[in-house]
């Protein structure tokens, strides 16, 4: 089944900005391009290795303007969702196993899933990576332990079964297995070094009937979400 709008109209300002960085970043690629196939002339190892630089920084700028552009459709209600049970904790895995090495020092991400086989209905392509964006975040930001840790757990919730996922620390995960309401605060999207992939993922969360939620004592050490159930026969 899809959700979508008829019409999948973008946000204007974020599908501009997205426009105005996206074209001369394509002329800068371009130009990179052209300088080390040394069409325009021959190349030392120096500058080969200070246009390799270039074209990295440039290829975080187009992947920028496609992080807005895709915020744009969320924003303007307009993103498509193929929608279908999915085994909410094979999924983290998966996404888990495709996480690359931190550049600077190593942080282990491990699953713990206490709840084999739990399906929740959303879209597995757009769950995955929203998770996995979410993970990536606070695996760059985890500072008190060097493993990260990726909780699923049956609660209840307004009386209804819930799957509970918690990102945290090795030493922080047992504390929020529990975490009442209380406790929690909106979840922080914007930070440093991850462009807008927070701000999509949660706004995928939020569409597929899920919250959203970071610890109010750490509000970017750790995230705690809560999916409904599917009822699968």
């Amino acid at each position: 089944m899809a959700d979508a709008a008829t019409t999948p109209e973008k946000d204007p300002i974020l599908s501009h900005g997205a426009h105005e960085i996206r074209t001369p970043v394509t002329v800068i690629l371009g130009y990179i391009r052209m300088l080390t196939s040394e069409r325009m002339g021959a190349v030392t190892e120096s500058q080969r290795k200070a246009l390799g630089e270039m074209q990295k920084t440039a290829a975080k700028l187009s992947a920028l303007a496609d992080e807005m552009s895709e915020l744009s459709v969320l924003v303007a209600g307009a993103t498509k969702f193929n929608r279908a049970p999915v085994d909410l904790g094979a999924l983290i895995q998966d996404g888990v196993a495709t996480l690359p090495p931190l550049p600077d020092r190593e942080v282990s991400v491990r699953v713990i899933n206490e709840a084999p086989g739990a399906a929740v209905d959303a879209d597995p392509l757009k769950l995955r990576n929203a998770m996995t964006w979410i993970i990536t975040a606070h695996r760059r930001e985890l500072v008190t332990s060097d493993e990260l840790c990726v909780l699923v757990h049956r609660i209840t919730q307004d009386g209804r079964p819930t799957l509970q996922v918690t990102v945290a620390g090795a030493d922080r995960v047992d504390e929020l297995r529990r975490v009442p309401a209380s406790g929690l605060v909106t979840f922080e999207e914007v930070r440093g070094g991850v462009g807008y992939t927070l701000s999509i993922a949660r706004r995928i969360i939020a569409a597929l009937g899920a919250q959203l939620w970071s610890p109010a004592e750490s509000p970017k050490a750790a995230a705690v979400l809560f999916f409904p159930e599917a009822q699968t026969a």
